[in-house]
């Protein structure tokens, strides 16, 4: 796959939604760093407003001194003002360098788990795997195969990749995936789920900038308006470049995740897309705004029906082939 192709699969709206993110992350940071030259005058205007408004509450005249109002101050204005003093570097420098730190240590934390309960897949441990693994990354033009472990799914369907911060890209996929695909010979699911996480990589999901850039979009309310959105974004990305790589157009291997790793090859895909897809369904629709991963349903149909999901309302577009 060339550049282009490989961008055509993200979801239109993702860069518009990251972009967005970013813009705001760097102002804050810019406002803070602005802020800090300003401190004298920030605890003068704390100091100032709550004396006024002792002022008000007290009936008091503007004949008496600052300095004697100051005195008068209940505890809890007083600490504010203290503490506003004490903080001031630790709100303005220190905490976005601590959640800098946090990030790294959380994701460091995560390699190191993967690392000691995991298998890691090479050209000793499934060898087969990692070869589809290796040729699709080759092929989305990676100069080094990220690393891919096993883990013991106990029951879970699923995989995932992120990266440990200027040391090295890496993907999981659970066991119970793994087995079925090999048991039944589905080389095109197990390509499908491989190339997905491979597409975050690609993308750049997992790298800690991007999540930095984009962090104040997970904070409550905002999220889902900005958050869920870009991350269903995302997803619909990745599902694109897993159906160029795996050459899938039924969305089978998505139904996996729905009917089961034992079912999900009986299930009859065109009666599931008119039934779940194309019945309109308010709860549905309100499930998807909730969620991070757009639902099953769409993602499924917008392979089936080769277009692109939307973010907030269904695609009921049909590009396919006539």
């Amino acid at each position: 796959m060339n550049k282009q192709e490989i961008c055509q699969c993200k979801h239109t709206k993702e860069n518009k939604l990251f972009g967005f993110g970013a813009v705001i992350t760097l102002l804050i940071l810019v406002g803070l760093t602005i802020g800090s030259f300003f401190k004298t005058e920030l605890i003068d205007y704390v100091k100032t407003d709550a004396v006024k408004n002792y002022k008000i509450e007290n009936n008091i005249s503007d004949n008496l001194s600052y300095e004697a109002i100051e005195k008068k101050l209940s505890k809890d204005d007083k600490e504010m003002v203290d503490m506003l003093d004490y903080y001031y570097w630790f709100v303005v420098l220190l905490l976005p360098v601590g959640y800098f730190l946090l990030l790294m240590g959380v994701l460091g934390k995560k390699y190191g788990d993967l690392r000691a309960n995991s298998v890691k897949l090479n050209k000793h441990q499934y060898p087969e795997v990692y070869k589809i693994f290796a040729e699709m990354a080759k092929e989305l033009g990676f100069k080094k195969t990220p690393e891919l472990y096993l883990v013991s799914g106990n029951g879970t369907l699923n995989a995932y990749a992120t990266c440990v911060p200027g040391y090295r890209n890496f993907s999981a996929i659970y066991s119970d995936i793994l087995e079925r695909c090999l048991k039944n010979n589905d080389m095109e699911t197990l390509k499908f789920i491989l190339g997905h996480e491979l597409g975050h990589i690609k993308f750049n999901h997992v790298k800690w900038w991007y999540n930095f850039l984009t962090m104040w979009m997970n904070l409550p309310v905002v999220k889902y308006i900005f958050g869920l959105p870009l991350s269903r974004a995302r997803e619909l990305g990745c599902d694109k470049l897993a159906q160029k790589l795996s050459k899938n157009t039924d969305g089978r291997p998505l139904m996996m995740l729905s009917a089961g790793k034992y079912a999900y090859q009986d299930i009859d895909m065109e009666e599931y897309t008119k039934e779940h897809f194309e019945k309109k369904n308010f709860w549905a629709w309100v499930s998807n705004l909730f969620n991070d991963h757009t639902i099953l349903s769409w993602r499924i149909a917008a392979i089936r029906k080769n277009h692109q999901a939307g973010l907030f309302f269904k695609n009921t577009k049909d590009n396919r082939k006539k």
